[in-house]
């Protein structure tokens, strides 16, 4: 429904040059077709002058196809205006860059998305006579983003669902805006809810009690155009006990048995996900989402999601069920508490906490009763009190982010503040909740750092200065120092650049090298690399390992003067052979390598091994 694949597009040849599409200017010393990202030429009129073997990876096409064609007609219809906008200025001299993301239609007729970095070429004349630049796939960040935006369409209908729930009489009223919203937000289908009934024979039954469907969702078929359905006609009761268990029934079609398969398939249904609704323990009911387009997976924010749904929905229903008519905030909350995994926490009109749940810095007892000035720094503490205020004013909710130092490291979260109403509108409460990106936030970082450093790394044709470039960008981002060594000929290792954010460190570890020098034996470090070809990974450096390696009073001193917390050391490979090694070290307390960092410098070396 809302991934249809787009036409190919049609390759069209514009205004070829007499001769045939004008020659490149590439030099054929580089290995163009080993760099793993695209890198092309066009000349004044767009059309592809040359392009590397990537693109052919990329998109299917072969290259010979593509020269002397429109390089616009590659990109999807509806981004090619805005691509040729982004180019203007540069072809006007009014930027010497560009740097944009399109999409590109590949032969299956499939869209990959690309981050577009190029510069205009010019003659001695200061006449634009073509463009050069890199490509590099950026699907994956596209769909991260995606995926985040519908999480938090889903959160914002989620929190409709608690005010209109929570804080009505007549909640059931207010079901099918619910369900449209969610709906919307994760684009699926159709969402429902069934409950569980009864009748006088005992006999039990599923009943739908409400259902959104989206335009282009095909009609109900077999058992689910019923609003009554017979438990035992449905063949599924051990379904029934999983979400008894409070268990989610989650996954595409072709995750289920060839029953449960075929079932589907005759409901016009790829991917289904259902979320019990437990009152008291005992299955009331389930909602869910169905996909009747094509097989998806169900991201856990998502899953969570659906849960706070059920959640909400629970202590709707058990409020209704004890005739409660007026009750607390903490009350009211506490069912969704015991369904979501978010953070919660909840602040009355003065400020004091009144809410502190799934928090792993402090517990409820040292929270409950106090204000932020009661329990956090004073700077940190106004920022709070700042961000409830407006809250509290505009009456509406507010998002942003917002990081977190502690001795274990750095954390950023995502978080929504909005306001508890009274029956009237006016504001009573302040609540939130928050949301872990750290890892997307670094992993945005380490591929715009791979995509700027592609253009860098291949921009000159001198080896030193193409190695010392490279330790000198991934200070700060991916390391604190960075050194780059080589094997000479004779066999002696040669470091060829050593970068450090802190000038005092560099200079502790130039003292290092000069009157500690590794040899090329050495069990560890850049020795042991360039020797083996294996990267090397220490997450953490530990006393007792640095103990280990101090060979006497002063070099204790200089260790602890560069305080080294964790490394990592990479190879630097071509054509079989290893040429050297890239070695990167962290001295910020609270940061450490992982496997996922070591990626990120392994891919980096790659790269740079390929430019020298």
């Amino acid at each position: 429904m809302y991934n249809k694949k787009p036409k190919r597009p049609a390759l069209r040849r514009i205004r070829p040059a007499a001769g045939g599409t004008a020659g490149s200017t590439w030099s054929h010393h580089i290995p163009w077709n080993q760099i793993p990202d695209v890198v092309f030429q066009a000349d004044a009129a767009c059309q592809w002058v040359a392009v590397n073997q990537a693109w052919t990876t990329l998109t299917g096409y072969a290259i010979a196809d593509m020269l002397g064609c429109s390089i616009l007609d590659s990109f999807h219809a509806d981004d090619r205006a805005r691509l040729l906008a982004s180019l203007l200025p540069m072809i006007e001299n009014r930027s010497k860059v560009c740097r944009t993301e399109a999409r590109v239609v590949t032969s299956s007729g499939n869209v990959s998305w690309v981050e577009i970095h190029a510069q205009a070429l010019r003659n001695e004349h200061g006449t634009f006579v073509g463009v050069v630049g890199t490509m590099r796939d950026c699907t994956e960040r596209q769909q991260s983003a995606l995926s985040m935006q519908r999480s938090m369409a889903l959160l914002d209908a989620i929190r409709f669902a608690a005010e209109k729930f929570l804080y009505g009489e007549q909640w059931q009223q207010h079901l099918a805006s619910v369900l449209a919203r969610m709906g919307q937000a994760i684009q699926v289908d159709r969402v429902y809810l069934y409950t569980y009934n009864e009748d006088a024979t005992g006999t039990a039954f599923i009943h739908c009690r409400a259902a959104w469907d989206a335009p282009t969702a095909p009609a109900r078929a077999g058992l689910l155009a019923e609003p009554v359905i017979p438990v035992a006609q449905t063949g599924f009761a051990h379904w029934d006990a999983r979400l008894q268990r409070g268990e989610l029934i989650c996954g595409p079609r072709s995750s289920f048995s060839a029953a449960e398969a075929a079932f589907l398939a005759a409901q016009h249904i790829f991917s289904v996900v259902l979320a019990p609704i437990l009152v008291e323990q005992k299955l009331w009911g389930f909602i869910g989402f169905s996909d009747c387009q094509q097989e998806r997976t169900w991201p856990i924010p998502t899953q969570n999601a659906l849960r706070t749904a059920a959640g909400i929905i629970a202590a709707t229903v058990q409020r209704e069920q004890a005739s409660l008519a007026l009750y607390t905030s903490r009350q009211q909350l506490s069912a969704i508490l015991s369904h979501s995994p978010l953070p919660i926490w909840g602040k009355d009109m003065d400020g004091r906490y009144e809410l502190w749940a799934n928090q792993s810095s402090k517990s409820s007892e040292q929270v409950l009763g106090k204000t932020d000035y009661d329990i956090f720094p004073p700077n940190k503490a106004h920022d709070h009190r700042l961000t409830d205020a407006h809250v509290l004013e505009t009456n509406q909710p507010i998002t942003f982010e917002e990081a977190h130092t502690s001795p274990q490291g750095s954390r950023t979260y995502q978080i929504t503040k909005f306001p508890l109403r009274k029956p009237d509108g006016t504001p009573y409460a302040v609540y939130g909740i928050s949301i872990d990106i750290t890892e997307r936030k670094q992993n945005e970082e380490y591929q715009r750092f791979l995509a700027e450093a592609s253009p860098i790394l291949v921009s000159s044709f001198d080896s030193e200065t193409i190695l010392k470039t490279l330790a000198e960008i991934a200070v700060p981002i991916l390391a604190d120092i960075c050194s780059v060594h080589v094997r000479e000929p004779d066999g002696e290792l040669r470091l060829v650049h050593l970068a450090a954010a802190n000038p005092q460190q560099g200079q502790a570890v130039r003292a290092l090298r000069q009157h500690y020098p590794l040899p090329l034996d050495s069990p560890r470090s850049y020795p042991l690399v360039i020797r083996e070809g294996l990267s090397e990974l220490l997450p953490h450096i530990t006393d007792e390992y640095v103990a280990s390696i101090t060979q006497d009073a002063e070099h204790a001193r200089l260790l602890a003067q560069v305080g080294y917390r964790s490394a990592m050391t990479v190879p630097l490979n071509l054509r079989n052979q290893t040429i050297g090694a890239i070695a990167f070290r962290i001295t910020e307390p609270g940061r450490y390598y992982s496997p996922e960092h070591l990626q990120v410098a392994e891919d980096l070396a790659r790269r740079a091994a390929l430019a020298v």
